[in-house]
């Protein structure tokens, strides 16, 4: 498995609306935010990520682009999964 530590810092994009899912996270340590048109003039905040969630697994699951932004609140830790890692 290649799996990797990701650090995030306050405000950094995690993973961006639109984008083509190749991997998924486990948040292990602070919080995120979950937006959709984040990069818009009306971001929505879905939800909050807190540790020991996962995310971004249903744009490999479902083989759609992502559905939302996921964006660091304070520092942020993760582990990266990659899709080809992953046995179904």
């Amino acid at each position: 498995m290649s799996l990797a530590e990701k650090v995030y810092k306050n405000g950094e994009e995690i993973i961006r609306e639109g984008d083509i899912g190749k991997s998924f996270f486990l948040l292990t340590e602070g919080k995120a935010g979950v937006y959709t048109n984040y990069e818009k003039n009306n971001p929505f905040r879905i939800a909050v990520i807190d540790p020991g969630e996962y995310f971004g697994e249903m744009a490999i699951l479902e083989a759609y682009p992502r559905s939302a932004s996921v964006i660091a609140i304070g520092n942020v830790h993760c582990i990266e999964i990659p899709a080809d890692d992953m046995t179904l």
